[in-house]
């Protein structure tokens, strides 16, 4: 099936496909019954392969659309997450109809349904373009549009979280890249592109700040989700060679590291049947493969050498350089440097806090999470270590689009921008890095283990305090605005239903001369 597939296609057909496989297995886990859930399991992933095959946008929008019910139905197989299951399919229709008007431009412009033809678009593309954006923008999670994303992910099944988190998010992140194909050939396709490339990086920022301010474990990686995905689209609205290939590596670095999060937090939600982070504690030792898998995922994701995610964050900051979006730069470094905090306290409060007296029972996650989580992380040491395995053949792929302006010699990649080899430049951070946590335990030795927990508690509540103004949630004050108006206006209009023939006739004689009066106004 992958080789009748070409050029990015192709590339996120293996990722997402290998993904697929090494995240749903870790499902074995569960040993009670499960009725429904295997059947819409395969119908996701399936449907997942299907649309990275699709030719036409026919075909992409129905396979599309079978990824978003078998998402809904395995949502809502949890009790606790009907409530934003409903949400996730409100928003779902949104991004549908937005998709089928973005198709509809595309194939009148083109004269096609072919996706491939979406390149060739004429230069007044502009509002297919938008629509598009939007559509697969809603199903990312983007800033405005996020609202279902933190309880669907919270509160789905703990396998699954991994699935939408690691994979699924994955498909509007394709579509994002298809998009660009009509931005390249479209007037405003530079503006547009800039538009896109703040979007990505407020996402990533209020993502960032919304993660911190969590006790809820899933809750903070599902804020973190969304602040990833918002690196990604950055990197996707530079619409340049460097830029893509930073996508791509961060996909993939994406999709390991919160399959593996997700996957170690199931275990422990196993395990001590808490999702609180001030319930957990010390689970080091209890839980020591489960601790290593977190602290590799974290370091990755974090942007802290020597894993891939140091890497990414790297090339993402020199491709916004090369494209001169200084702004924006500056802001993704503050939104890196948020992201390690809110990292650092999941750790720490998991496990290397003080310890639960309630946890000495406590034993190791079973073998059928752990042994998904290891080979993802081995992909993760994959990808840090040899980074040309992935990057080569994403920058031939990509060469046809952009001019390629990378340059290997073995496993050094060189820009006009900077030198990227991962063996030096990955040494010379960890000596720095390993000197600044040496300083960092020295100090947590020295001081007490009570005294240190609460400084550190301390220090996360005083960011708590000064950052929450700049989180708070007027995005939820505004859609339950809209949600009150909505319910507002059906109330107003259910009261024409009386159960009296004469008013319905009168409705329907009062609708036939609107449209009347409309038809004639129009010829």
């Amino acid at each position: 099936m992958i080789r009748d597939i070409q050029g990015l296609n192709k590339l996120f057909a293996v990722l997402l496909l290998a993904g697929e496989l090494v995240v749903a297995s870790a499902g074995l886990y569960r040993t009670d019954s499960r009725p429904g859930f295997y059947p819409l399991m395969a119908i996701l992933l399936l449907s997942v392969a299907g649309l990275l095959r699709a030719s036409t946008s026919l075909e992409f929008f129905f396979n599309w659309e079978l990824i978003t019910l078998s998402s809904f139905f395995l949502i809502a197989r949890s009790h606790k997450a009907h409530p934003y299951a409903l949400s996730f399919l409100l928003f779902s229709l949104a991004s549908a109809f937005c998709l089928l008007a973005g198709f509809a431009i595309a194939t009148a412009a083109n004269g096609t349904m072919a996706v491939s033809a979406f390149a060739s678009t004429g230069p007044d593309a502009w509002p297919a373009i938008v629509l598009l954006a939007t559509g697969f923008l809603i199903k990312a999670g983007a800033a405005g549009v996020h609202v279902w994303l933190p309880g669907c992910y919270a509160e789905a099944d703990d396998d699954l979280s991994a699935m939408l988190s690691a994979v699924v998010s994955k498909v509007a992140i394709f579509g994002i890249f298809t998009v660009t194909y009509l931005a390249i050939r479209s007037e405003m396709g530079l503006e547009l592109a800039y538009v896109l490339g703040w979007i990505g990086l407020i996402t990533t920022l209020v993502g960032a700040l919304m993660a911190l301010q969590q006790d809820d474990i899933k809750r903070m990686l599902a804020y973190s989700s969304m602040s990833q995905l918002g690196y990604i689209i950055t990197a996707i609205a530079l619409m340049s060679h460097l830029g893509w290939v930073t996508a791509f590596y961060l996909i993939a670095n994406h999709l390991m590291v919160k399959g593996v999060l997700f996957l170690a937090v199931a275990g422990v939600i196993l395990r001590t049947d808490r999702r609180l982070l001030d319930d957990n504690g010390g689970l080091a030792r209890e839980m020591p493969f489960t601790f290593a898998s977190v602290l590799v995922a974290i370091v990755s994701m974090s942007g802290l050498p020597p894993l891939a995610g140091f890497g990414g964050k790297w090339l993402l900051l020199s491709a916004m350089v090369e494209k001169g979006w200084y702004p924006l730069a500056a802001v993704a470094v503050v939104a890196t440097f948020i992201g390690f905090l809110y990292m650092f306290h999941l750790v720490h409060a998991v496990f290397l806090g003080s310890r639960k007296t309630d946890h000495a029972a406590i034993g190791e996650a079973p073998p059928t999470l752990l042994i998904p989580q290891f080979v993802l992380i081995a992909g993760i040491l994959i990808l840090s270590f040899f980074p040309k395995l992935l990057m080569d053949p994403v920058s031939a792929a990509i060469d046809p689009t952009f001019a390629a302006n990378l340059v290997w010699k073995g496993m050094s990649l060189e820009t006009i921008y900077g030198y990227w080899n991962p063996i030096p430049v990955m040494g010379i951070a960890v000596v720095i890095t390993a000197f600044l946590f040496a300083l960092v335990w020295l100090y947590y030795r020295l001081a007490r283990n009570r005294s240190a927990a609460a400084g550190i508690a301390r220090f996360y509540a005083f960011y708590k305090v000064v950052l929450t103004p700049l989180a708070t949630p007027f995005v939820y004050q505004f859609w339950d605005g809209v949600s009150a108006l909505t319910v507002s206006a059906a109330d107003s209009t259910r009261k024409i239903y009386t159960g009296n023939g004469r008013t319905y006739a009168l409705c329907v004689l009062c609708y036939t001369i609107a449209l009347y009066m409309i038809g004639t106004y129009g010829s």
